[in-house]
């Protein structure tokens, strides 16, 4: 059976083999899903930022690869395990994802307090007003040698095509010729 070393006839119906086969499961889903979670470059450069952002979508990839291993210990019985030691435990991959929950967490609080949301927003208000002073001079370059009417009429269609583009706001404004 799926997830067991015996067969259906020799005690995989059990109780105890098909949770054992469910866990089985989950690891197996988890060691798959091992690849993304350590895939790491390090040979990549980043920023102190870069980098904290990088941590931010690594720890919600891992936290969301062991949800999907915990959601297989579907019973309450399934989340405890025993040891002879210590006795009854939660079950470690249940740990492992509250642990990374908060790490996850913990992570966004630093990016909020370090800024990282402000300068990634000045960075786009930088990158869109750069586009729009670079219509601008197209549209006014003698090169082109268009008229006045030409040049606003250019303007018009330049910030609709920018509204139109997907997550642009709606007052998109291009600077008047001077």
């Amino acid at each position: 059976m799926n997830g067991q070393l015996v067969c259906k006839n020799h005690g995989a119906k059990t109780p105890a083999a098909l949770a054992t086969g469910r866990q089985r499961l989950a690891m197996r889903e988890v060691l798959s899903r091992s690849s993304r979670i350590v895939a790491y470059d390090g040979d990549d450069p980043q920023t102190p930022e870069d980098g904290l952002l990088f941590q931010i979508r690594w720890s919600g990839q891992v936290a969301r690869s062991l949800a999907e291993a915990v959601e297989a210990l579907v019973t309450d019985q399934d989340m405890r395990t025993k040891s002879s030691g210590a006795g009854q435990q939660i079950h470690a991959l249940l740990r492992m994802w509250t642990d990374e929950r908060a790490l996850h967490a913990k992570l966004c609080a630093l990016a909020l307090n370090a800024g990282v949301a402000q300068r990634s927003l000045d960075l786009v208000e930088a990158q869109a007003n750069m586009i729009a002073a670079a219509m601008l001079a197209l549209l006014q370059s003698p090169a082109l040698g268009l008229a006045a009417d030409q040049v606003m009429a250019g303007r018009i269609v330049a910030a609709e095509i920018l509204r139109s583009l997907p997550g642009a706001p709606q007052a998109l404004p291009m600077p008047m010729p001077q």
